[in-house]
């Protein structure tokens, strides 16, 4: 049997622990497919997820501190060579988790984290998924270019130069035309259809040296050329193109000049229709529930970037966001690291072990608070803003007078000799050395309840908790 069909064995294996087995081979394969590609939704779609729900909501934007730059992402985007081509139906060009996420989709972080995809140490990469050629040059492109003339006054005049000249070619173009019939008109010449070809013509008195006259009176023919004989239906096909050309002509000026988003008829009527009769309160329930899920997706708390030294021996084989196997709860399982370490979670004492769990600040041995995620904004209901985001829930065992540390760094010499040889070990290698480092770390964390529960390990309200704050936890 093929190792694939062994492995799609087991983990069906496992579901049906819990789940009916059927439909589960056709969920196993949906998510499976899901995993090959950040989403399966449509470009069009993730722009339209990302701006409607989320960043073209000002209000919201606001409430969340978000930059000016942010707030001008929608626009910005739409505008830019990317944004319309994705509004005209294009599969194949970037849209906004093309650039701003990683293959984990909800790792979305600020431009100066560095750990976020379009940091200047990773936007080559970046760019490279879909321009292969691309160097740092190319990626100092700025893609959410806002042209005004007080923020970038050299882009604002070059783009006014550009628009100026596309004008000026079509308007000038039109205005000879026009000074050409003038001319005409004001020297009596003419144009007349003769036999299926268009021949200018001059007035009689005005007549020229060596124009021969033709059969019809008024008209006097250049001597000479062959006349070309059309049937009547190139007169029907030249005038439906000559409609089309118009039309096409109107339509790149109306989008270029007045639709930035895309030309009205992409979007569905329906959705128009939808857009006019939602309801205030329905529109105000959507702004609410956005700005709940905002922190679940998007890690907008910004931690400082730790000296290696006081780096926990965790992150030497885990990132920050660890948890990825189980995708219904990986999302909530990462928000949790936030707030605490992986020890607090993970910790195997044994039994007699005398636990406690303080605060932890690899800055300071013994911070004061107020800590993120202790207490209520009770204006906005939000978790209030704190000076300390940075201090996690740690455990500590207690010996004698005072509790020692349980947390491992990388400045242990067991570390410090295992990054110097990890490159040269085999993975079998490498796996009997880590056994090393999770001496008294079980590999499944803590139960739920083991914390959330009036008898829970945590005593929130000795951590600092507010009252309503420990009584929904």
């Amino acid at each position: 049997m093929a190792e694939d069909v062994i492995a799609f064995e087991e983990t069906l294996s496992r579901c049906v622990n819990c789940h009916k087995r059927e439909g589960v081979t056709e969920a196993y394969k949906h998510i499976t497919h899901r995993l090959t590609r950040k989403t399966s939704r449509s470009r069009r779609d993730v722009v339209r997820l990302c701006s409607q729900n989320c960043h073209a909501d000002i209000e919201l934007m606001r409430r969340l501190n978000v930059s000016s730059e942010g707030l001008e992402a929608v626009e910005t985007y739409t505008d830019s060579i990317h944004g319309r081509a994705v509004a005209l139906g294009s599969e194949d060009t970037a849209d906004c988790i093309s650039c701003h996420a990683t293959n984990s989709i909800h790792d979305i972080y600020k431009k100066e984290d560095i750990h976020s995809s379009i940091h200047k140490s990773n936007r080559v990469n970046t760019c490279r998924q879909c321009h292969k050629n691309a160097n740092d040059k190319f990626a100092q492109i700025d893609v959410h270019s806002a042209v005004e003339r007080h923020e970038k006054p050299v882009l604002f005049f070059i783009n006014m130069g550009l628009g100026a000249m596309f004008y000026g070619s079509v308007f000038s173009l039109i205005g000879l035309m026009i000074l050409e019939i003038y001319r005409r008109r004001k020297a009596g010449v003419n144009m007349k259809l003769r036999r299926g070809t268009s021949w200018p013509g001059t007035s009689k008195p005005e007549t020229a040296a060596g124009w021969d006259d033709s059969e019809e009176e008024g008209i006097y023919i250049i001597g000479g050329p062959k006349r070309l004989d059309h049937p009547g239906s190139v007169y029907i096909i030249g005038g439906i193109f000559k409609v089309i050309a118009f039309t096409v002509l109107i339509a790149v000026l109306y989008q270029i000049t007045f639709s930035p988003h895309g030309p009205a008829v992409l979007v569905p009527i329906k959705e128009k229709i939808e857009e006019r009769q939602r309801s205030a309160i329905l529109d105000e329930v959507r702004r609410n529930e956005e700005y709940e899920k905002h922190r679940h997706f998007h890690n907008v708390v910004e931690y400082p970037e730790l000296p290696e030294k006081l780096r926990p021996v965790c992150y030497i084989c885990h990132s920050n966001y660890p948890h990825s196997k189980h995708k219904k709860v990986r999302a909530i399982l990462n928000m949790h690291s936030q707030f605490l370490v992986c020890e607090t979670c993970h910790i195997d004492a044994g039994k007699g072990s005398d636990i406690m769990y303080k605060w932890y600040n690899p800055f300071n041995e013994n911070p004061e608070g107020p800590f993120f995620g202790t207490r209520y904004d009770p204006d906005t209901g939000r978790l209030a803003k704190v000076k300390d985001h940075f201090s996690k829930i740690a455990p500590y065992l207690r010996k004698g007078g005072s509790p020692g540390s349980m947390l491992q760094g990388q400045d242990a010499p067991l570390a410090q000799d295992y990054m110097r040889v990890r490159d040269r070990l085999t993975p079998d290698q490498r796996e009997n050395v880590k056994k090393k480092f999770h001496v008294n770390i079980k590999p499944k964390g803590n139960e739920c309840r083991e914390c959330h529960s009036r008898m829970g390990i945590l005593e929130l309200r000795k951590l600092g908790f507010e009252e309503n704050r420990a009584v929904d936890l």
